[in-house]
Protein backbone atom coordinates (compact mmCIF):
# COMPACT_ATOMS: atom_id res chain seq x y z
CA UNK A 1 0.00 0.00 0.00
CA UNK A 2 2.83 2.37 0.87
CA UNK A 3 4.42 1.74 -2.54
CA UNK A 4 1.14 2.53 -4.33
CA UNK A 5 0.79 5.80 -2.44
CA UNK A 6 4.41 6.73 -3.23
CA UNK A 7 3.89 5.99 -6.91
CA UNK A 8 0.68 8.02 -6.99
CA UNK A 9 2.47 10.97 -5.41
CA UNK A 10 5.35 10.67 -7.91
CA UNK A 11 2.94 10.48 -10.84
CA UNK A 12 0.89 13.38 -9.53
CA UNK A 13 4.00 15.49 -9.13
CA UNK A 14 5.17 14.71 -12.65
CA UNK A 15 1.79 15.49 -14.16
CA UNK A 16 0.95 18.64 -12.25
CA UNK A 17 4.35 20.31 -12.19
CA UNK A 18 4.19 23.11 -14.76
CA UNK A 19 7.45 23.71 -16.55
CA UNK A 20 8.25 27.40 -16.89
CA UNK A 21 11.21 29.12 -18.46
CA UNK A 22 12.14 32.60 -17.29
CA UNK A 23 9.23 34.91 -18.04
CA UNK A 24 7.15 32.22 -19.76
CA UNK A 25 3.39 32.43 -19.55
CA UNK A 26 2.40 28.98 -20.86
CA UNK A 27 2.12 26.37 -18.07
CA UNK A 28 2.59 23.08 -19.90
CA UNK A 29 1.39 20.28 -17.66
CA UNK A 30 3.74 17.55 -18.82
CA UNK A 31 7.17 17.60 -20.38
CA UNK A 32 8.64 14.74 -22.38
CA UNK A 33 11.07 13.82 -19.60
CA UNK A 34 8.19 13.49 -17.13
CA UNK A 35 6.22 11.35 -19.57
CA UNK A 36 9.20 9.07 -20.16
CA UNK A 37 9.79 8.78 -16.42
CA UNK A 38 6.16 7.75 -15.90
CA UNK A 39 6.65 5.08 -18.56
CA UNK A 40 9.92 3.76 -17.18
CA UNK A 41 9.91 4.48 -13.43
CA UNK A 42 6.25 4.87 -12.53
CA UNK A 43 5.34 1.21 -12.27
CA UNK A 44 1.84 0.14 -13.30
CA UNK A 45 0.28 3.37 -12.07
CA UNK A 46 2.74 5.47 -14.06
CA UNK A 47 2.16 3.41 -17.18
CA UNK A 48 -1.59 3.79 -16.86
CA UNK A 49 -1.28 7.54 -16.31
CA UNK A 50 0.96 7.75 -19.39
CA UNK A 51 -1.61 5.76 -21.39
CA UNK A 52 -4.32 8.20 -20.33
CA UNK A 53 -2.15 11.14 -21.38
CA UNK A 54 -1.37 9.53 -24.75
CA UNK A 55 -5.06 8.74 -25.30
CA UNK A 56 -5.93 12.37 -24.63
CA UNK A 57 -3.37 13.57 -27.17
CA UNK A 58 -4.64 10.99 -29.69
CA UNK A 59 -8.18 12.33 -29.19
CA UNK A 60 -6.98 15.90 -29.73
CA UNK A 61 -5.34 14.80 -33.01
CA UNK A 62 -8.59 13.19 -34.16
CA UNK A 63 -10.53 16.31 -33.18
CA UNK A 64 -8.14 18.62 -35.07
CA UNK A 65 -8.36 16.43 -38.17
CA UNK A 66 -12.16 16.39 -37.95
CA UNK A 67 -12.28 20.17 -37.53
CA UNK A 68 -10.06 20.70 -40.57
CA UNK A 69 -11.87 18.10 -42.70
CA UNK A 70 -15.24 19.71 -41.96
CA UNK A 71 -13.98 23.27 -42.49
CA UNK A 72 -14.38 24.21 -38.84
CA UNK A 73 -10.76 24.78 -37.96
CA UNK A 74 -7.29 25.54 -39.33
CA UNK A 75 -4.70 23.00 -40.36
CA UNK A 76 -2.30 22.02 -37.56
CA UNK A 77 1.37 22.86 -37.57
CA UNK A 78 2.38 19.22 -37.10
CA UNK A 79 1.46 16.28 -39.33
CA UNK A 80 -1.62 14.32 -38.46
CA UNK A 81 -1.67 10.77 -37.25
CA UNK A 82 -4.34 8.57 -38.75
CA UNK A 83 -4.86 6.07 -35.96
CA UNK A 84 -7.21 3.20 -36.80
CA UNK A 85 -10.27 3.25 -34.53
CA UNK A 86 -9.62 -0.33 -33.45
CA UNK A 87 -6.06 0.44 -32.29
CA UNK A 88 -5.67 -0.23 -28.57
CA UNK A 89 -4.25 2.27 -26.09
CA UNK A 90 -1.54 -0.21 -25.15
CA UNK A 91 -0.21 -0.16 -28.71
CA UNK A 92 -0.18 3.65 -28.75
CA UNK A 93 1.84 3.50 -25.51
CA UNK A 94 4.34 1.12 -27.17
CA UNK A 95 4.74 3.41 -30.20
CA UNK A 96 5.35 6.51 -28.05
CA UNK A 97 7.65 4.62 -25.68
CA UNK A 98 9.73 3.26 -28.58
CA UNK A 99 9.94 6.74 -30.10
CA UNK A 100 11.18 8.26 -26.84
CA UNK A 101 13.55 5.35 -26.23
CA UNK A 102 15.01 5.58 -29.74
CA UNK A 103 15.17 9.39 -29.80
CA UNK A 104 16.50 10.43 -26.39
CA UNK A 105 17.09 13.98 -27.63
CA UNK A 106 13.29 14.37 -27.87
CA UNK A 107 12.94 13.72 -24.15
CA UNK A 108 14.17 17.28 -23.65
CA UNK A 109 10.98 18.71 -25.18
CA UNK A 110 9.12 20.82 -22.67
CA UNK A 111 5.76 19.97 -24.22
CA UNK A 112 5.11 16.23 -24.08
CA UNK A 113 2.08 16.45 -26.36
CA UNK A 114 4.32 17.57 -29.25
CA UNK A 115 6.49 14.48 -28.85
CA UNK A 116 3.43 12.24 -28.61
CA UNK A 117 2.02 13.80 -31.80
CA UNK A 118 5.32 13.28 -33.64
CA UNK A 119 5.57 9.68 -32.46
CA UNK A 120 2.00 8.87 -33.47
CA UNK A 121 2.35 10.64 -36.84
CA UNK A 122 5.46 8.56 -37.54
CA UNK A 123 3.74 5.31 -36.52
CA UNK A 124 0.36 6.08 -38.10
CA UNK A 125 0.95 8.33 -41.12
CA UNK A 126 -2.05 9.54 -43.06
CA UNK A 127 -2.25 8.31 -46.62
Amino acid sequence: MKKIISMAILASTLITSATYAAGETYPFRMDATGLYRLMTEGGDIGKHLAMGYIDGVADSIAEAKYMEDTGRGPAPLLPYACIPPEELTGQLFVEVFNYLRDNPEHRKYRIASLVVKKALAKSYPCK
